[in-house]
């Protein structure tokens, strides 16, 4: 995200001005494709810029304990973000495989780390769609 686009945004106007250097930050070490550590993460996470967790969570080199922790969070679009992300592992895409939304399980059912232990969950979804998608993964097996 740019700077420019973060002044434009009133969630982040009304942050404090260390909060806003360190949401700057953050996006910075994305952009540079930079590792970060567990304990940033928590101290951008605890900042509550709902961008910025969206952010974490799609982000591939987000520690996989942010990761695990994301992938229960309350919001919607964080949980699919991270069963959109291609470092989560089948342990938190398995936290994933029971949520309310359907698109979140749809991802799920076509990631790439998804185990034949997920996807036969995912076989038996309520929805067709669902369970079309994991029937049709590569690694996939009705054993």
């Amino acid at each position: 995200m740019k700077i420019e686009e973060l002044m434009n945004d009133e969630d982040f106007r009304k942050k404090q001005p260390i909060e806003q250097e360190t949401i700057i930050k953050m996006y910075r070490l994305i952009d540079d494709k930079e590792d970060i550590s567990i304990n940033l993460c928590k101290v951008f996470i605890n900042i509550d810029y709902k961008p910025l967790v969206e952010e974490i969570a799609s982000y591939e080199k987000t520690p996989i304990e942010i990761l695990e922790k994301l992938s229960k969070n309350e919001d919607i679009t964080i949980r699919n973000k991270v069963a959109l992300n291609k470092s989560s592992t089948p342990g938190i895409l398995e936290n994933l495989i029971n949520d309310e939304k359907l698109f979140v399980r749809y991802n799920v059912a076509q990631h790439p780390n998804s185990t034949s232990h997920i996807l036969c969950k995912l076989a038996e979804d309520e929805d067709e769609v669902v369970r079309n998608k994991a029937i049709n993964h590569k690694n996939y097996s009705s054993n």
